[in-house]
This record gives C-alpha cells, sequence and structure tokens, in this order.
C-alpha cells in the first residue's frame, strides 16, 4: 500500500534509478521531494574527463548513496551536475564531503583543476584549499617548476604572501628543491632569488 501522495507512477520513476534501494528508501526519497532524474544522474556510472582512447577513460562504477544520502545532498542544494562533475574528475567523495565542498564554495571546475595540477586531494584538503586562497594555477606553477608541496605547505605558501613566481625563480636544474619553510623563511627575509643561485656551490649541481 503506497503512502498518502505517492502514485504509483512517481514511485517507479524513482525506481529506475534506485539500483537497489528498497521500497521503503524510494518512498522516502519521493516524500523528500528528491526527484527521479537526481537519483538516476546521481546513481549512475560516471566516464571521466579524459579522451575517448584513454584508458582511463573507462566508466567509473556507481556510488551507492544511500536514500539518506540523497534526501541529504538535494536538501543542501548539490545539483547532480556538481556530482557528476566530481566524479568525471576522479573524485569518489562521501556524500557529507560533497555537501561540504558545496557549503565552503569549491567549485566542480577548480577540483578538476587540482586534479590536472597533479594533485590528488580529499575533500577537507580541497576546502582548505579554497579557505586559503590557494588557486589552481598557483599549484600548477609551483608543480611545473619542480615542487612537490603537500596541500598544509600549498596553504602555508599562499598564507605568508610566497608567489609562485618567487619560489619558481629560487628553482634551479641540477639542484635538490627548497622546503617550503626555506621558501617562506628567504621571502620573509627579502632574499632575491638571483643571490641564492649565486650563492650555491657548484658541487652540489655537478652530483
Amino acid at each position: 500500500m503506497l503512502c498518502a501522495g505517492v502514485t504509483p507512477a512517481s514511485v517507479t520513476g524513482v525506481q529506475e534509478g534506485s539500483r537497489g534501494l528498497s521500497w521503503a528508501e524510494i518512498i522516502t526519497l519521493h516524500s523528500a521531494g528528491v526527484t527521479q532524474e537526481f537519483v538516476r544522474a546521481v546513481r549512475e556510472p560516471a566516464r571521466p574527463a579524459e579522451g575517448p582512447g584513454d584508458e582511463s577513460s573507462r566508466e567509473l562504477p556507481p556510488i551507492e548513496y544511500s536514500a539518506d544520502d540523497m534526501v541529504m545532498l538535494s536538501f543542501r542544494g548539490v545539483s547532480a551536475e556538481y556530482i557528476i562533475a566530481l566524479r568525471a574528475a576522479g573524485y569518489r567523495l562521501t556524500a557529507g564531503e560533497i555537501a561540504d565542498l558545496t557549503f565552503r564554495g569549491v567549485s566542480a571546475s577548480f577540483a578538476a583543476d587540482v586534479k590536472e595540477a597533479g594533485y590528488d586531494l580529499s575533500g577537507p584538503e580541497l576546502s582548505n584549499l579554497v579557505f586559503r586562497g590557494v588557486d589552481a594555477e598557483f599549484r600548477a606553477q609551483l608543480w611545473e617548476a619542480g615542487y612537490r608541496f603537500t596541500p598544509g605547505e600549498l596553504a602555508d605558501l599562499k598564507f605568508r604572501g610566497v608567489t609562485a613566481r618567487y619560489a619558481a625563480a629560487l628553482a634551479e636544474p641540477g639542484y635538490e628543491p627548497l622546503a617550503a619553510k626555506e621558501i617562506i623563511k628567504l621571502h620573509f627575509r627579502g632574499v632575491d632569488p638571483e643571490l641564492v643561485k649565486a650563492l650555491r656551490p657548484e658541487t652540489e649541481a655537478e652530483e
């Protein structure tokens, strides 16, 4: 027996994308106003953004979000497109992490740019970078310069006012990249990158 306001047609619509949800969960989704399009989109396999000939372009398996997860995501204003975009970028996040990313203003394009820059971050790490004002271009420039900083180090560099240009100027082929704390100290002291290069021993580059 169906609950008041729940028609066979509406239940059938939600059921199409349910993938193993119980009748009670299907009715919960309908009662909470979660549309069949949202359920289907959230639980369908996603294809990464790489080219069709790439091995990594195979469909990602669907994430089995529960009915409560989908109700919460819908209530928080998370769109199905946002979830699909995150998965296509290679993220597999919990419903709670996705809701937190939305709340903290982390866009799907930002998260995708982070992946492309070579960083594999968790939901909380992404949120922290946005909070600290670290953008994808900043990380990409540092990565290109040869640095492999942790999310925490990236946040510290940005907070201390270190620009990617300054850090990149300190990098030199044949020399071990400086640590984040060393770059911060040099920047704080106003040390010119050219002076650092001039004072480096030639034997270090030859090793």
